[in-house]
């Protein structure tokens, strides 16, 4: 059994297609960590103007006896 290999040159440097398109994933990439830090600001700051609402829990009493096993009230 015998293989033939026939020399072709082997390039080092990336083609400009994938260049290009590397650079757009790169361009897509900061665009939605910007877009992502926008929104979270935008949304973060309307609800820090509401007065915290603070909610007791079901059945939650003054007796020492109604408090959970291994729990504080």
């Amino acid at each position: 059994m015998s293989a033939t290999t026939v020399p072709v040159p082997i390039s080092t440097q990336e083609s400009p297609a994938r260049t290009l398109r590397l650079a757009l994933v790169a361009l897509a990439v900061v665009v939605l960590l910007a877009l992502s830090f926008v929104v979270g600001r935008a949304t973060g700051t309307t609800t820090t103007t509401r007065s915290p609402s603070i909610v007791p829990t079901a059945g939650a009493q003054s007796n020492v006896d109604s408090c959970p096993r291994f729990r504080f009230c």
